[in-house]
């Protein structure tokens, strides 16, 4: 899980995105945000006995609206395409 976890990660760095590690809902997670500092994704880690066992990534822009300016993913899928 760790090694697909750091894959994933180091792809969101060809796109220009920056993440911030954040505590999601009292869990490890983090935000991604685009160049603008428009967020793209949130992340929620969880973890059991010190292995990370899921990870939720949310990416709907509806469902992100509310915790400020929200990019748009596709278009930098494209963008990079």
């Amino acid at each position: 899980m760790g090694r697909t976890l750091i894959r994933g990660l180091r792809a969101l760095v060809r796109f220009g995105l920056i993440l911030r590690r954040e505590q999601v809902n009292r869990r490890p997670g983090a935000l991604v945000v685009d160049r603008d500092g428009r967020l793209v994704d949130v992340m929620i880690l969880d973890v059991a006995e010190g292995q990370i066992q899921a990870v939720c990534s949310i990416v709907n822009p509806d469902k992100l609206r509310h915790l400020g300016p929200v990019g748009d993913l596709d278009l930098l899928r494209r963008e990079r395409s």
